[in-house]
């Protein structure tokens, strides 16, 4: 078990070779995004939560807005070390999400960039193959 500075340095070059990570994954895309994510806008305290499963369905709590959805996430990462994630929205629910709509999603599809932390804890949303337009980090819930 490492301690200290040895510990420090590994987390420091885990991060730093994110890039060589993805070339190199312990998991899949696919296995590392499965599980429930929390996102809390830092302006009106909105949460919203995801919840990926292994099936390819996904559940979304967006503020009041709530629905059901299924996801495709690319295997390959972008040359920007993104996985191109497809989600198509199932059934809106209704209600205002964390972004203020109120829009009816039902039968959209949707193409973000994700991109997941080495250590598998925290992911980031983007609406482009780039860190421009980003929402996140999403942490993952225990």
């Amino acid at each position: 078990e490492m301690k200290g500075p040895a510990l420090a340095a590994t987390l420091f070059l885990t991060c730093l070779s994110a890039h060589a990570a993805a070339d190199t994954p312990a998991r899949s895309a696919a296995e590392s995004i499965v599980g429930k994510w929390t996102w809390t806008r830092p302006d009106t305290k909105c949460v919203e939560t995801q919840e990926y499963r292994a099936d390819g369905t996904l559940s979304v709590a967006s503020g009041a807005e709530k629905s059901s959805n299924t996801y495709v996430i690319a295997p390959e990462a972008t040359a920007n070390g993104f996985h191109k994630l497809t989600v198509k929205t199932v059934k809106d629910s209704g209600g205002k999400d964390c972004f203020d709509s109120d829009k009816d999603n039902t039968g959209d599809t949707v193409t973000h960039y994700v991109m997941i932390h080495p250590n598998g804890n925290k992911l980031m949303l983007c609406h482009e193959d780039s860190k421009e337009k980003c929402i996140g980090p999403y942490q993952r819930e225990k």
